[in-house]
């Protein structure tokens, strides 16, 4: 086992677009999304421990994805020790960025390493689809396209550089109460958005669960009205909401649309991280450990 502090972080996602196909006889909805991680990201550090323990904000720990991750990875590898995890939080809670998932995946990836446990990226993938839909692309990273609940996720090229505005008013959205208000769309967003991303061209294509997410918290749908007007550009929702976010032309762009938005509400510029919290891991193991093996 390491015995040097690992810390990595947990990167939020953006659905760049959100195709809602149907109902499935398992109870959840097939989905189409391009999805993309970014800049805005919790903090996780993991120390060496005897028994498990988890330090965040989310209360009580046993409902925190972190737990539950370490929990289904030490029984699933036969860990007979423990880990202390901190987790610093940056991304709202219920805003459909991702960050319980970035952060059960920032979990299983650390633990990973944490243990020396050598699961390839495949293997801590499969266990993240147990915890969330979102968990196993969290994992990987990058720019992708989900499908199925989710969990099947391909791989895409870049995006390349690009700046968000990410703002969240401040209240959350359960993921089931919206998804029980979704319709089913016409499954061309995503792939419109596939075919301008081979031209290097590209805008933000839509979220079919922006007209549920609107019917279960109708104050998101004032809030998308004040926003367009302040701005002249509609916000997109990003998952099931309550986030919503624009695609900015320039860093300078993106920093001038966020002082038009209004102040109670939390707001970042973020930009696009292609790095891999996978790869990012083993980096970071490797420089920390301590060169006395203490």
């Amino acid at each position: 086992m390491r015995r040097s502090v690992l810390t990595i972080p947990a990167f939020a996602k953006l659905n760049l677009s959100l195709d809602v196909l149907g109902l499935r006889p398992d109870g959840y909805h097939d989905i189409r999304s391009v999805v993309q991680t970014v800049s805005l990201a919790d903090e996780l550090s993991f120390a060496p421990a005897d028994s498990l323990v988890v330090e965040s904000p989310i209360s009580p720990p046993e409902q925190d994805l972190v737990w539950r991750a370490a929990r289904l990875l030490q029984q699933a590898a036969h860990v007979a020790h423990g880990a202390h995890i901190t987790v610093r939080k940056e991304i709202p809670v219920g805003a459909g960025l991702g960050g319980g998932s970035a952060d059960a995946a920032a979990t299983l990836v650390g633990l990973n390493e944490l243990w020396d446990l050598d699961r390839d990226r495949t293997e801590l993938m499969d266990i993240g689809g147990q915890l969330g839909s979102d968990v196993p692309f969290l994992i990987q990273g990058g720019t992708a396209l989900l499908e199925g609940r989710g969990e099947r996720v391909t791989a895409l090229s870049g995006v390349g550089t690009a700046f968000f505005v990410v703002l969240w008013p401040k209240f959350s959205l359960a993921t089931d109460q919206v998804y029980r208000h979704a319709i089913a769309g016409s499954g061309q967003r995503s792939r419109t958005l596939l075919a301008q991303l081979s031209t290097k061209r590209w805008q933000l294509a839509g979220n079919d669960l922006t007209t549920a997410a609107v019917a279960v918290a109708p104050e998101l749908g004032r809030w998308v009205s004040e926003l367009s007007a302040r701005t002249g550009k509609e916000p997109q929702l990003t998952g099931s909401g309550s986030a919503l976010f624009w695609l900015a032309d320039s860093e300078p762009d993106a920093r001038r649309l966020a002082e038009k938005v209004p102040d109670d509400a939390f707001v970042r510029v973020v930009q696009t991280v292609e790095e891999k919290p996978w790869n990012r891991a083993n980096a970071r193991a490797d420089r920390g450990r301590d060169p006395g093996g203490h």
